[in-house]
């Protein structure tokens, strides 16, 4: 990461961050380290930076260049903008990136700080993550889910500002079986709060394009001492409200996400978990041309990467298109690539509709689309239903088959609360007497498939 936001590789480069950033990295040694470390870093050295160089690095190169800008009454703080990003402030880019600003919210959740971000894509919809959906609704696909209500979105949550304007969340239309996207439907939005485009330009052809990331970046309470005054330098001690983040757009990396290995498109803004359901924005050089969503940030690691969904790849889903969401304009790849995903899932509703003991058969929890064609059911026991190999449609770009066998780089959904809370598993229907017959049914097999989630779990949780 540092490699690729650091200065051009020539001593002007490095001589100008050192001078800039004389305050923030303090007096003496301090500056000497910065400049050495930022010599090895742009000869490709950086493995001879030691730990103690690297945070100095850090701390100054990511707010440098890849910085935090607040919004205020809508507007962006444009005396943030460090010399790269100069660009944003200027009138014409700046008043479209500000009409963006307008239909990004953040989702807030009763008795917790908030689930994350979401953004107007249609009429009377918003676009997440499947991960902040999956904190007040189960289910997966379109016809199966179960929402809990009681989360809404607020438009505002500005810095030192009181002002709100806040909708209640209705309903989940859908939870993607493959991306970790999910739709919302709410009702009452502003007319200018309109749906943000969703680009169908191919991501390949953008690399290094400028992106904005705009959400609610939290903070994120892992990593040591040093992590976190990195983090508090970049933030300036201020979390939970709307940020834009600029940054570069990179390319794909196959990496894994629900247990699915995905294409994600990447890039290099500054972001936290609050930033899970971000819109990430293009911005054209050109004066006129329309700033579109080119991906739906999902999850990141510190330094390395962060990755998005890729709204290229949503067009490629009819099903995603049939709910109203905002594309722009350009040709599909694909006549519907996620058909046979999609028929795995309306195959598992229609099982599960359709018990032979209703009474005895514990209630479906997830579904899991594996590469060989089959599907797993949990419903905590887990029972593999082939439904044959699906024919997937030939590629025609650069998106690998959702159904590809190729191995990538497996990362955890990025949020405030990502994992699933033990409190959710049926521990009292243990039985121990349905193991002790000759016979196996029904109560015999969930014992079995909780006993076999014990034994994986925390200390804490089999001690309690």
């Amino acid at each position: 990461m540092l490699r690729q936001v650091s200065p051009t590789n020539d001593t002007a480069g490095s001589q100008r961050l050192g001078l800039e950033s004389l305050e923030l990295a303090g007096p003496g040694i301090q500056n000497e380290m910065v400049l050495e470390s930022l010599d090895l870093l742009n000869f490709e050295k950086f493995d001879q930076i030691d730990s103690q160089r690297q945070f100095l690095l850090e701390s100054i190169v990511m707010p440098f260049y890849r910085p935090v800008i607040d919004i205020v009454h809508d507007r962006i703080i444009v005396e943030q903008l460090t010399s790269d990003w100069k660009r944003l402030g200027n009138t014409s880019v700046r008043s479209r990136i500000e009409e963006c600003l307008l239909s990004v919210g953040r989702i807030d959740v009763p008795k917790i700080p908030y689930a994350g971000t979401g953004f107007v894509v249609g009429q009377d919809l918003l676009m997440t993550n499947r991960h902040v959906a999956a904190i007040f609704a189960t289910g997966v696909g379109t016809r199966k889910i179960e929402f809990h209500p009681g989360p809404a979105v607020d438009f505002y949550h500005e810095i030192g500002q009181d002002t709100s304007e806040t909708l209640e969340v209705q309903d989940v239309l859908m939870i993607h079986p493959f991306w970790d996207m999910a739709l919302l439907k709410v009702s009452g939005l502003a007319p200018r709060r309109k749906p943000l485009v969703l680009s169908m330009v191919d991501p390949s052809t953008l690399d290094n394009a400028t992106v904005c990331v705009v959400g609610y970046p939290g903070f994120d309470p892992r990593g040591d001492s040093d992590f976190q005054a990195v983090q508090n330098r970049i933030f300036r001690g201020t979390y939970y409200v709307k940020r834009l983040q600029p940054g570069r757009l990179r390319l794909r990396e196959r990496i894994e996400s629900y247990e699915n290995m995905v294409d994600a498109i990447t890039h290099d803004c500054s972001t936290l978990g609050g930033n899970s359901g971000s819109a990430v924005l293009v911005v054209p050089e050109g004066p006129d041309q329309p700033i579109e969503v080119v991906g739906l940030h999902f999850a990141g690691e510190y330094l390395k990467a962060n990755y998005a969904v890729p709204t290229y790849d949503l067009a490629q889903d009819q099903r995603v298109v049939d709910q109203g969401v905002c594309f722009g304009p350009g040709d599909r790849a694909y006549t519907d690539v996620y058909q046979p995903i999609w028929r795995m899932v309306q195959d598992a509703e229609v099982l599960s509709s359709e018990p032979s003991n209703p009474a005895a058969v514990p209630q479906m929890n997830s579904i899991r689309v594996q590469t060989n064609g089959s599907v797993t059911l949990s419903i905590p026991l887990h029972i593999t239903v082939s439904v044959g190999t699906p024919t997937v449609v030939p590629q025609a770009g650069p998106i690998a088959s959702p159904m590809s066998d190729s191995k990538g780089l497996k990362i955890s959904a990025e949020g405030m609360f990502s994992r699933k809370a033990m409190s959710n598993i049926p521990w009292s229907d243990f039985s121990i007497d349905s193991l002790n017959k000759s016979s196996f049914d029904w109560t015999a097999g969930l014992s079995c498939g909780l006993a076999s989630k014990l034994s994986y779990s925390s200390d804490p949780v089999v001690c309690d």
